[in-house]
C-alpha cells in the first residue's frame, strides 16, 4: 500500500466554464461520478486531506472562496495558500478527469523547490496545472495578482520549479475539457 502524503489537496471550482456552457466540474462520467468529484478521489489516494477552493461547491468537501472573483486560477491558489491549513499543497482543475493517483504522486516527491509542475514530451510548453506548492509562495502570488498576472505559468517564472518529465502517453492522463467536444471525448472511456 502506497503511503498517504501528509499535506492537503485541492480542486479548484471556480471557472466560469464560458466554452462548455456549463459549470464543468458536475459534469458526469461513465462511472458514474461528476469530473469534479473523479479529481477529488483521485487527490484523496495521495492526500491527508482534500478541499475544494473556489465559487462552486464541490460534493461535501470544504470549501475554501477565492477573494479575488474573476482572476482565474491565480486567485484560486492565493486563497488556499492564505488559508494557513497547510504548508504545502497539491492542486488540481476540476476539468481534468482522467488524471491518476500515480500521475499525481509524481509530483509529490520530496524537494526543496518551491512548486513542481508536468512537462509532456509532446508540448512544447510546461503544464502549469497539477501543481505541487509551497505556502511560502504566497508573497510572490499576492504580487503577481497585484500586477495583473492572472496566469499560473507566468507566475511559475518567479519561483523555483522543478519540472516532471512525462512520456506523451502519461501526458494525455491530463487532458483538459473545456468544450462539448472534450466532454464527449472524456465521457466514451
Amino acid at each position: 500500500m502506497t503511503q498517504t502524503w501528509p499535506h492537503m489537496g485541492a480542486v479548484l471550482t471556480g471557472g466560469t466554464s464560458s466554452r462548455m456552457g456549463r459549470a464543468k466540474q458536475d459534469l458526469r462520467l461513465r462511472e458514474g461520478l461528476t469530473m469534479g468529484e473523479t479529481v477529488a478521489r483521485a487527490l484523496g489516494e495521495v492526500c491527508s486531506s482534500v478541499v475544494s477552493v473556489g465559487t462552486l461547491p464541490l460534493a461535501d468537501l470544504p470549501r475554501i472562496e477565492d477573494r479575488r472573483a474573476g482572476q482565474g486560477p491565480l486567485a484560486g491558489i492565493e486563497a488556499l495558500l492564505e488559508s494557513n491549513l497547510d504548508n504545502q499543497y497539491l492542486i488540481c482543475p476540476n476539468d481534468i478527469p482522467r488524471v491518476t493517483p500515480d500521475l499525481l504522486r509524481l509530483l509529490i516527491e520530496e524537494t526543496s523547490n518551491d512548486a513542481t509542475i508536468f512537462a509532456r514530451d509532446d508540448v512544447a510548453e510546461v503544464q502549469s496545472l497539477p501543481i505541487r506548492i509551497a505556502a511560502s509562495t504566497l508573497p510572490v502570488v499576492q504580487a503577481a495578482l497585484d500586477d495583473g498576472v492572472r496566469a499560473v505559468h507566468r507566475f511559475l517564472e518567479e519561483i523555483d520549479v522543478r519540472v516532471v518529465r512525462l512520456t506523451n502517453q502519461m501526458g494525455r492522463r491530463l487532458f483538459n475539457v473545456n468544450t462539448p467536444p472534450d466532454y464527449e471525448q472524456v465521457s466514451d472511456d
